[in-house]
C-alpha cells in the first residue's frame, strides 16, 4: 500500500470546463480549467507537495482527474458530487487586458469559427451577490478533504463563495497551517459585505485581488488603492496585493507586523 505523502501546501478553488477563444483565431473548447488548476499550475513551478480542494460535478471527466494526479498533485480533496452541475465557462481574449465572457456565439462568429457543440445551451452566469447564510454546490465543507490535509503548513484560497472563505480559514488553523492567502470572489467584493469584511481578512497572511474588485468593494468610501490597502491592514491583514493586469500590482504590508504599531505602510 502506497504511503500518503506529507503535503506542504493546499489550494482550494473551483474546477471549470473552459472554452477559450484567443484573438489570433485559436479555439480551445472544453478543456480542464478553473482557478483551482490555474493556481496549482503556478505553485507547481516551484512545489509539488500540493493538495487540491474543490467540488466537481458528477460528470466531470475522469481522465481530467487522472491528469491532475499525473501532474503530481494530490487530488484526494476533490469531492465528486452526486449531482450534475454546469461547470462550463467561456472566455474570449482580444488582447492582454481585454477579456469577455458574454455572448459566446458572437465571438465565434467574429472569428469565423464553428460554435462548439459542448457550448450548446450555455448561458453566461449572471453576476450575483453571494449569500451570507446559504451554501451552494461549490461551497467547500471541512469534511470535503482528508484530515491529514491539516498537517500542511500553508494554504491558498482561490475565488470561492463568501461562506467558503469565512469558514475555511478557521478550520485550517485547527491544524498546522499558519500561512493563509485569499483571492476573493466578486460575489462578496461588494459594499453590502463591508461589515463582514473583518471576519474574512483578520489574521490572513495576504489578501490578493484585482483593482476592479477593490474599487467595487470600496464604493463610496475610497478610490485610492493605497488607502484601501491601509484599511485592510488595520483590519488585521498582514499583506494586501492589488492586481492591475498588464500594469503590474501594488502591495502593502501592515506596519503592525513589522514594528508592533498600528496602521500600514507600503513596501
Amino acid at each position: 500500500m502506497d504511503s500518503i505523502p506529507l503535503l506542504r501546501f493546499l489550494i482550494a478553488g473551483q474546477l471549470r470546463r473552459d472554452h477559450i477563444l484567443i484573438n489570433s483565431g485559436k479555439s480551445l473548447p472544453d478543456i480542464p480549467g478553473g482557478n483551482l488548476l490555474y493556481s496549482a499550475a503556478g505553485l507547481g513551478v516551484w512545489e509539488k507537495d500540493v493538495g487540491l480542494i474543490s467540488r466537481a460535478s458528477q460528470d466531470y471527466p475522469q481522465d481530467w482527474l487522472d491528469q491532475i494526479s499525473k501532474a503530481g498533485f494530490d487530488r484526494r480533496g476533490i469531492r465528486i458530487l452526486p449531482e450534475i452541475i454546469d461547470q462550463r465557462n467561456f472566455v474570449a481574449y482580444s488582447d492582454q487586458d481585454a477579456r469577455y465572457s458574454d455572448t459566446p456565439i458572437s465571438h465565434y462568429a467574429r472569428l469565423g469559427l464553428p460554435f462548439p457543440k459542448s457550448l450548446l445551451g450555455y448561458s453566461p452566469p449572471s453576476q450575483q451577490i453571494d449569500s451570507k447564510t446559504q451554501p451552494i454546490s461549490n461551497t467547500i465543507r471541512l469534511n470535503d478533504f482528508p484530515p491529514d490535509y491539516l498537517d500542511a503548513t500553508a494554504a491558498h484560497l482561490a475565488p470561492l463563495d463568501f461562506l467558503s472563505h469565512t469558514l475555511l480559514p478557521s478550520a485550517l488553523r485547527q491544524g498546522h497551517i499558519s500561512t493563509i492567502t485569499i483571492d476573493p470572489s466578486p460575489g462578496y467584493m461588494n459594499p453590502t459585505f463591508w461589515d463582514e469584511l473583518p471576519q474574512i481578512v483578520n489574521g490572513i497572511s495576504a489578501f490578493i485581488s484585482s483593482e476592479e474588485k477593490f474599487a467595487n468593494l470600496f464604493q463610496g468610501r475610497s478610490s485610492d488603492p493605497w488607502e484601501m490597502a491601509e484599511i485592510l491592514g488595520e483590519l488585521g491583514c498582514e499583506i494586501t496585493v492589488i492586481k492591475r493586469g498588464a500594469r503590474g500590482h501594488r502591495s502593502e504590508r501592515s506596519l503592525e507586523t513589522r514594528s508592533g504599531r498600528g496602521g500600514a505602510g507600503c513596501c
